[in-house]
């Protein structure tokens, strides 16, 4: 949970406090199931990856966003 926290304050953002405090939540127990930093590192890719993706497309009119 402390680490979700310190996660979460480094992100700071108070739109996405919860949602980046649950992300640090699923990395930390990944890692703990799996004792591999690669796969946290790889969930975290991933998520940005979305993250990214879905702004630019809202950005350039191809989906709409609720904000």
């Amino acid at each position: 949970i402390g680490s979700a926290v310190l996660f979460a304050v480094i992100h700071f953002s108070w739109l996405s406090l919860v949602p980046i405090f649950l992300l640090g939540l699923w990395l930390a127990w990944l890692y703990d199931r799996t004792r591999s930093l690669l796969a946290a590192i790889v969930l975290h890719a991933t998520f940005n990856a979305i993250s990214v993706t879905l702004a630019l497309l809202d950005r350039y009119d191809v989906i709409s966003l609720p904000t």
